[in-house]
């Protein structure tokens, strides 16, 4: 940075007062500042995460009361891939042990499995005003296989179509912080008499990889 004095002169005359330059730097400096708060944080191609968090599954599941009437623990791993501006390809699977109350005896519990693939959609770019957070709206839309585990009877696999929404929020560089709303539809009524819908509130960490150049 260059501080000093600039006198101008007329004729070998002083104009009244001087001109610091250190303003005239100081100003540029501040406005290099401003255009480094808006680039973007560094992409990356791959990411890897663990989620936890619960699972509502659908009456038909539990036999207790109708619609989403309970509500179990739940945790899984997703991977995903960058394959376009703002699209990303993921694939991911869930675990829970559910409680039932199904007329059948002796009572029997449920350990189900559900496996996704599908595309993400980014609704916003990596900014973030000032003193915020860098974070993005998502959506993404899925397909999977859902497997509902009885202790003593065969297990019943049923396909689905899968919807969420949520957000990402930078912690630093390469660690996301993730949380998303998702709901699951089977396509047929096998296994159990009608289709089945269920949800997932995930909340999770995913780290990014395989930086693009």
């Amino acid at each position: 940075m260059f501080a000093g004095k600039m006198t101008l002169t007329t004729n070998g005359a002083t104009p009244p007062g001087t001109y610091d330059m250190a303003v005239v730097d100081a100003a540029g400096a501040c406005s290099d500042a401003t255009a480094t708060l808006r680039v973007d944080l560094p992409r990356y191609v791959w990411d890897v995460g663990v989620e936890g968090g619960f699972f509502l599954p659908d009456s038909v599941l539990t036999g207790k009361g109708e619609g989403f009437s309970d509500i179990e623990p739940m945790f899984g791993l997703r991977f995903g891939r960058e394959i376009a501006a703002r699209w990303r390809w993921f694939l991911g699977g869930t675990s829970s042990d559910i409680n039932t109350d199904l007329p059948m005896e002796p009572r029997q519990d449920a350990a189900t499995f559900a496996v996704r693939t599908g595309a993400e959609r980014s609704l916003g770019s990596w900014r973030g005003v000032s003193g915020a957070v860098p974070r993005h709206w998502l959506v993404s839309f899925g397909i999977g296989l859902f497997n509902f585990d009885l202790e003593l009877e065969d297990d019943v696999r049923q396909e689905f179509a899968s919807i969420g929404a949520g957000q990402r929020v930078a912690l630093d560089r390469r660690t996301r912080l993730r949380w998303e709303l998702r709901v699951d539809r089977s396509f047929n009524d096998e296994g159990f008499g009608e289709k089945v819908t269920s949800a997932e509130l995930a909340l999770g960490l995913s780290w990014e990889v395989g930086r693009r150049r």
